[in-house]
């Protein structure tokens, strides 16, 4: 991994730190804003925002969905289309790696809404 990475790994996980989610997501927004080339092509910074995700009590989710969802916005239709793929094979995966399957394939409407409905 090279330095410009890791450095990147540090600040996203020092973002989703944050004791508050909005302030975490606005954060996220500003990191993604140009394209979702980086969540494209990292496994390390997908993974992070996807436990982030996953954590998150269900309250602060639907507070912060709306500031990924502007986040998001900017994507290109064929970036969103990669993400929303990604997240439903990640859903499939994780059927077969012990994590509950149930629990992974409720965020798969979840990130097609936040993606923009896949158009």
């Amino acid at each position: 991994m090279g330095r410009q990475a890791l450095a990147q790994h540090l600040r996203l996980s020092a973002a989703l730190s944050d004791p508050d989610p909005a302030r975490a997501a606005a954060w996220i927004e500003g990191f993604v804003h140009g394209g979702a080339r980086v969540l494209t092509h990292d496994d390390t910074l997908w993974g992070l925002l996807d436990d982030w995700l996953a954590a998150l009590p269900e309250p602060a989710f639907v507070a912060v969905l709306p500031l990924l969802r502007r986040a998001f916005a900017g994507f290109t239709s064929a970036e969103r289309q990669r993400l929303g793929s990604r997240s439903r094979n990640a859903a499939r995966e994780a059927a077969t790696s012990g994590t509950d399957p149930v629990r992974a394939g409720m965020m798969v409407p979840v990130l097609v809404e936040l993606l923009g409905g896949g158009t």
